[in-house]
């Protein structure tokens, strides 16, 4: 794992100094993924895969704060990612419109006997998600338009954003 983010530390030094990649590291690039989900996912020793179906998701959840006045805790979690666009320049000065994730962060007060486990709030989020934390939902226009998921959302307000 180090040697993977130092690498793409280097790369991405690179990039900002407008320096061509070679071939080798934009293979790297285009494989990443590929090697970090090898890195997280866990097998046994003869290579059966023994992660749950909750692991192979993004949504995680971990109470922070237990509060024994309240008898209620403070859970953070990340949901599902949503969609984001970016202008980039390559080192030609070239700009392009690329497509990635970003994650999403909920953080909300649960009774203390009823902490989420992760299984639990994949099952929260798929059926009736808690609202965004004011900070995000005041910055990022993810509940402009109801009934719309996030990440459309999102798309239409890049789309709705003229590019010269």
């Amino acid at each position: 794992m180090i040697n993977i983010f130092d690498t793409l530390a280097e790369i991405s030094i690179k990039e900002l100094e407008n320096k061509e990649l070679t071939s080798q590291e934009l293979k790297f690039i285009h494989h990443v993924g590929k090697d970090l989900l090898y890195i997280s996912l866990f097998r046994t020793a003869n290579g059966d895969d023994i992660t749950s179906e909750a692991d192979k998701r993004t949504a995680l959840i971990a109470d922070v704060f237990t509060d024994p006045n309240t008898n209620q805790v403070l859970e953070v979690a990340v949901g599902n990612p949503f969609l984001i666009y970016v202008i980039v320049q390559d080192h030609a000065g070239q700009l392009y419109l690329t497509r990635g994730v970003t994650l999403s962060y909920y953080e909300f007060k649960q009774p203390y006997n009823e902490r989420l486990t992760d299984e639990e709030w994949q099952l929260m989020l798929d059926s009736s998600p808690p609202d965004f934390p004011e900070w995000i939902s005041e910055n990022i226009p993810l509940n402009t338009i109801r009934g719309i998921s996030p990440i459309k959302v999102f798309a239409i307000h890049v789309n709705r954003t003229r590019m010269e």
